[in-house]
């Protein structure tokens, strides 16, 4: 049975969430449920990508004027092609 959950944070060099996991406890034993991995392209705070899991990423897409319109999710080989052809790294 599950007693708690915790999210512990870590912080890239810049004061921005760099990545996160998700854990439960079950009898005193704490166990990683998920982690995610932010990726920033640029000084902002915004990720403009995020490893979800070994395979699958989430892509922020910005709209004309910045703000965020959309995210696209898929694995990483297809969303690897999205951000080359962006010219973001991959």
């Amino acid at each position: 049975m599950t007693s708690a959950v915790g999210v512990p944070l870590t912080l890239d060099a810049a004061g921005r969430l760099a990545a996160s996991t998700t854990e439960s406890n079950s009898s005193g034993t704490w166990t990683q449920t998920a982690a995610k991995t932010n990726h920033y392209g640029a000084d902002g705070d915004s990720p403009d990508w995020i490893q979800e899991t070994s395979t699958t990423l989430t892509r922020n897409v910005q709209g004309p004027d910045g703000s965020l319109d959309a995210t696209t999710t898929g694995t990483s080989l297809t969303l690897s092609a999205i951000l080359e052809l962006a010219g973001a790294a991959a």
